[in-house]
């Protein structure tokens, strides 16, 4: 509804991946179509350029085959067909078009797949350009899904005129923050039953928010990864106050999201507010990390996306990305935990479990430098 991405992937005989590049381009697909059913002509052509644009850088990478869904903007769109013809003939793309709960369970899996929680339960929260989509689950699996139709676009259409470019006063942000507490009303009681131990946010919506409390109110200091509820309330103070060609210089803002940053805070600090939410911890990972991992659980024998924690996932998709001989890595790593353990029975160390868990990857890890060269490959193990 905001951008459209692209990520190209290379699964490897292995059983890992690589990551080949990574691509996003703004194109507002949602832009003035809330109120009228449709796409708007010119989003749809910018549409139709970015993904041809976009296709086409990814067959230089021999690509053979492309995995593409829609979400709120092409779901609402009363000339959706026409749009999907267009990006068929003209992009020789496929796309799927994809429900909210669908693209709610797609980003629970890119998120949770790159979180170690631990056991912990977690409330999760995407804010879209069009909708809204949450979930509560640990690492492994959801208790809870939901879309809202709640969006940076579809509130700024509804709420922020492209119009109007002066400060947004604070009865107009409470206007917003109703229609989003309204629209959750229902859910809200089911998720407090739930009892979560922590929050997790992902989009842009979400990062540039922390970005700026990070650089606009600590400067220096802070951390653009966890959010506090004290702070975005500072940041919707800060962001209101101002017309928007100032917000656009605001420390940490992307200015092209200035326009619809209002709305999407709204709706942030409106879950976190009903939910007594003190903090959110900001990720980059969403539906393009879910639609990945979607795609290699279908896979015959991927052994990254069994029982695995996210970390020992990860480790193991580095070592596989660098070649390492397994049964020697693996034959290493026992040996040392053996010792590790035998040690500590001995009262030899006073070291604990999160020690010997980084033990335990260090030294699977231990020769991936032979990936550059052998020779002094320790050292170049050391910077991978």
């Amino acid at each position: 509804t905001n951008s459209i991405r692209l990520l190209v992937v290379r699964p490897n005989p292995n059983h890992s991946y690589t990551i080949l590049t990574r691509q996003k381009q703004q194109v507002r697909l949602g832009e003035g179509e809330f109120e009228e059913e449709e796409i708007l002509p010119q989003a749809a052509e910018r549409a139709v350029v970015v993904c041809k644009t976009l296709t086409d850088l990814a067959r230089t990478f021999n690509c053979e085959e492309f995995v593409a869904v829609a979400t709120s903007a092409m779901r609402e769109a009363g000339n959706q067909h026409e749009i999907l013809h267009r990006l068929r003939q003209e992009a020789q793309l496929d796309i799927r078009v994809i429900s909210g709960q669908e693209e709610a369970r797609l980003i629970y899996l890119g998120v949770s797949s790159g979180l170690h929680l631990e056991g912990k339960k977690a409330f999760f929260i995407d804010i879209g350009g069009g909708s809204t989509e949450i979930a509560v689950g640990d690492e492994h699996e959801y208790q809870f899904l939901e879309s809202f139709k709640l969006g940076s676009i579809r509130l700024s259409n509804q709420y922020v005129p492209r119009s109007e470019t002066g400060p947004i006063a604070p009865d107009h942000y409470k206007k917003i923050q109703q229609h989003v507490k309204n629209s959750i009303i229902q859910s809200e009681k089911k998720m407090r039953k739930l009892s979560v131990d922590c929050a997790v946010a992902s989009s842009g919506t979400a990062m540039n928010l922390a970005e700026i409390a990070q650089k606009a109110l600590h400067p220096g200091n802070g951390s653009a990864l966890v959010l506090t509820h004290r702070d975005l309330k500072k940041v919707i103070s800060l962001i209101c106050s101002l017309p928007l060609g100032e917000r656009r210089k605001i420390p940490g803002i992307n200015p092209e999201r200035a326009d619809i940053i209002v709305p999407g805070a709204a709706i942030l600090e409106t879950f976190m507010q009903e939910l007594s939410l003190d903090s959110i911890t900001v990720t980059g990972r969403g539906l393009q990390g879910g639609l990945l991992v979607d795609y290699l659980s279908r896979m015959d024998d991927f052994p990254l996306l069994g029982e695995l924690s996210p970390r020992q996932r990860s480790v193991l998709q580095l070592g596989r990305s660098c070649g390492i001989n397994e049964v020697h890595a693996r034959t290493v790593s026992a040996l040392v935990l053996a010792m590790f353990d035998s040690a500590r029975e001995q009262h030899l160390h006073t070291f604990g479990n999160a020690e010997r868990e980084l033990l335990e990857y260090a030294t699977f890890l231990h020769d991936i430098g032979s990936f550059i060269s052998y020779n002094n490959h320790q050292a170049h193990s050391y910077y991978i």
